[in-house]
């Protein structure tokens, strides 16, 4: 339970994603544009009826959810849902929505650092008191954990050693993002996740990740805009999950409940995977502006059996943008947070992040 707790506090990263209903594209009246749905058939016959009458395209199995992700042309997919939940056969149906993001030992950016506003380092990692508990255990290279998120640089210098090989599930990848059938991280924020949860400790380089010594599946979920599917992400922790992860950290958060992306974390727990969400930034700082409702409810991290975790700052208060919830597993440092970063120039430095060698 002890490395639990460690793997918990790898939460205290970064913002976490927020999950949006994809706009509606508008097109012509006589042409619809195609929607994608999340659909759950009773068999077969209802399957291949349902196909067949909204001229629908398969794409795919929602990992081991039970849910088939379907493209078909319809005013908008909260309708054709809808549609579909009241035809005979059908047990469910949800729009597919898009996931959005909203970001002592030897290692020299321990104590101090030169890129963050703080320049304070690791310093949550001292203030969680993390390297006390490295006194008396550390990660373990037996242990596995999955970070659904944008890939990650397999060259980092502070990484190797630690990635175990992970697949890609971005089935609709933003046409600005490079062609690419690998993992490689395209925006920098699953780079950043990987590093604090795994980054090499005690080699005189970088940062030491708060389990070091674990290792690191990098499942690439979103694409270099860091946007992607709920299906995904489903595909994504039912993958982990049957291939070795003891742990899953989900960064990103969904408004709305999905019954598959729940199907896909029951699946995991089911298994004895521990889940880790972020618990939503809908605080004070933006819960009026880009959430439904100030600390509304995020999901997975509402989900029973998942570790919520919300953000704290270096005075030891919530953070104010993460969200307070009842639903809330555990708070750590969140805020001015030094981690690992692609080594070359990926979509986060055009938005504006300066590209260091490190």
């Amino acid at each position: 339970m002890r490395g639990i707790a460690l793997l918990a506090l790898a939460l205290f990263v970064a913002q976490p994603l927020i999950v949006e209903a994809a706009p509606p594209t508008p097109s012509p009246a006589h042409s619809p544009a195609p929607v994608r749905l999340m659909v759950r058939f009773a068999d077969a016959t209802a399957r291949d009826r349902s196909l067949g009458r909204h001229a629908a395209i398969s794409r795919g199995p929602v990992g081991k959810t039970g849910f088939e992700v379907i493209e078909l042309a319809a005013t908008s997919a909260a309708t054709a849902a809808a549609s579909l939940r009241g035809e005979p056969g059908v047990l469910n149906a949800e729009p597919d929505a898009r996931v959005s993001m909203s970001f002592t030992p030897n290692d020299p950016f321990y104590a101090t650092d030169p890129f963050s506003v703080l320049g304070a380092g690791e310093w949550g990692v001292r203030k969680a008191q993390v390297d006390r508990a490295w006194d008396v255990q550390r990660g373990s290279p037996s242990i596995v954990v999955a970070t659904v998120d944008t890939g990650v640089d397999a060259g980092h210098p502070d990484l190797q050693g630690a990635l175990v090989n992970a697949p890609r599930f971005v089935t609709s990848p933003d046409a600005s993002c490079p062609s690419d059938a690998t993992n490689r991280d395209d925006n920098g924020h699953g780079t950043h996740v990987a590093g604090i949860v795994g980054a090499a400790g005690n080699n005189g380089l970088g940062v030491a990740g708060v389990a070091f010594g674990v290792r690191v599946m990098p499942i690439k979920a979103l694409d270099c805009m860091g946007a992607g599917f709920l299906s995904d992400i489903a595909r994504s922790i039912t993958y982990a999950a049957d291939n070795g992860a003891r742990i899953v950290n989900v960064s990103l958060g969904a408004s709305d409940a999905s019954d598959a992306l729940q199907s896909a974390v029951t699946y995991a727990l089911s298994r004895n995977v521990v889940v880790v969400a972020a618990a939503g930034n809908c605080g004070s700082e933006s819960g009026t502006t880009r959430c439904p409702t100030l600390n509304a409810p995020d999901y997975p991290a509402a989900y029973a059996g998942v570790i919520a975790v919300g953000a704290t700052d270096p005075n030891d208060q919530p953070a104010t943008f993460s969200s307070a919830a009842d639903y809330l597993s555990v708070s750590a440092p969140g805020v001015s947070i030094v981690s690992t970063f692609p080594t070359y120039r990926v979509q986060l430095n055009v938005e504006g992040l300066p590209q260091n060698d490190y």
